[in-house]
């Protein structure tokens, strides 16, 4: 619980990075974990953090991380619960994810997006 709410667990430290994308990425990404383990608590307080998400941190943040952290996360997260509220959070950051695309000059997706713009950000 070194780095909850935050995105970046820092192991040797028992501390935590501050925050990457601003979603809390060490929780979300301990979701499917935390069910197939049968500990319905932590899952419980991952639902939760999963109620309060706000997608508006300013700064870039990777489309590949946030493909298989957030959207695998809630994906398999409403596979093996088939709870609609992890469908629905698969839906809304699908739905950002899918602004990388919007505009690249090529079927490849732009490498990040910025919340606080709901914008994609091109490779620099």
């Amino acid at each position: 619980m070194y780095a909850w709410g935050y995105d970046e667990l820092k192991p040797v430290s028992k501390g935590h990075e501050e925050n990457w994308f601003g979603l809390g990425l060490t929780a979300i990404d301990a979701l499917d974990t935390s069910i197939m383990m049968r500990l319905p608590g932590i899952t419980a307080k991952i639902r939760n953090l999963c109620t309060t998400l706000k997608y508006d941190h300013d700064g870039l943040s990777n489309v590949f991380e946030l493909t298989i952290r957030v959207l695998g996360s809630f994906l398999t997260g409403y596979n093996l619960t088939n709870d609609g509220f992890y469908l629905e959070k698969a839906v809304e950051i699908g739905d950002i994810l899918m602004l990388s695309f919007d505009k690249t000059p090529t079927p490849l997706p732009a490498t990040s997006i910025n919340f606080a713009f709901m914008k994609a950000v091109p490779d620099h």
